[in-house]
């Protein structure tokens, strides 16, 4: 679980950063544009990353809730909607938080300035 764990929080981080990188529209070229751009990243690549690994940690809890006791993490007296309501009462408010985050730092960092195609 521990392995599967990790992978969850790097994949989520990398796939993430790569879609920001790739498909966000980029920030001024100088150096308060670079700064928020990696701000931007690494704060949505964090918000999807916990997402991720809560999501694993509640489909491990559903495959296991019946589990006998000699099982590790024992999931005993406790109902799937129980842990579908600790799992989005656990990913909503920091993911929630965390793409705030990022989206009023983008908002508000410098863009450059458009040409005007007129001339």
């Amino acid at each position: 679980m521990f392995g599967i764990s990790i992978a969850c929080l790097v994949v989520g981080f990398a796939a993430t950063v790569y879609a920001c990188a790739r498909y966000v529209p980029p920030l001024a070229a100088r150096r308060e544009g670079a700064i928020a751009t990696w701000f931007v990243r690494v704060l949505m690549g964090s918000a999807v990353a916990w997402a991720a690994l809560q999501t694993y940690c509640a489909i491990y809890s559903f495959a296991h809730v019946d589990a006998t006791a000699g099982r590790f993490p024992p999931v005993i007296g406790v109902t799937r909607i129980q842990i579908l309501d600790a799992t989005v009462a656990t990913i909503l408010p920091l993911s929630g938080l965390l793409a705030a985050g990022a989206a009023i730092i983008y908002l508000l960092s410098p863009t450059d300035e458009p040409v005007d195609q007129r001339s």
